[in-house]
């Protein structure tokens, strides 16, 4: 199985944007069960995805763990991993 590269993250992003449903999503060296993993990793959720918003969704850096995460809009700057972690929580 290959590593997951920016690439590949960007265009994951572009594909569930386009409303491309996850078992029709192919990027070479990637498994459906991976791409579905990674979807989950990102926060991209297809069946909450599709909003008014939706064309300001982007792979944006987490502020906590700089990880690149689906972000819905401009606001959204922490993935949802940190956000349930107490330190944000506490904050």
């Amino acid at each position: 199985m290959a590593k997951w590269t920016k690439e590949d993250d960007e265009v994951l992003v572009t594909a569930v944007g386009s409303g491309l449903p996850p078992s029709k999503i192919d990027i070479p060296g990637h498994s459906s069960g991976s791409i579905y993993t990674r979807m989950s990793r990102l926060g991209l959720y297809t069946d909450r995805f599709i909003s008014e918003k939706s064309d300001t969704f982007a792979l944006r850096k987490c502020l906590m763990c700089e990880r690149a995460f689906g972000s819905e809009h401009i606001g959204n700057r922490i993935c949802t991993q940190c956000k349930e972690l107490p330190c944000y929580r506490a904050a």
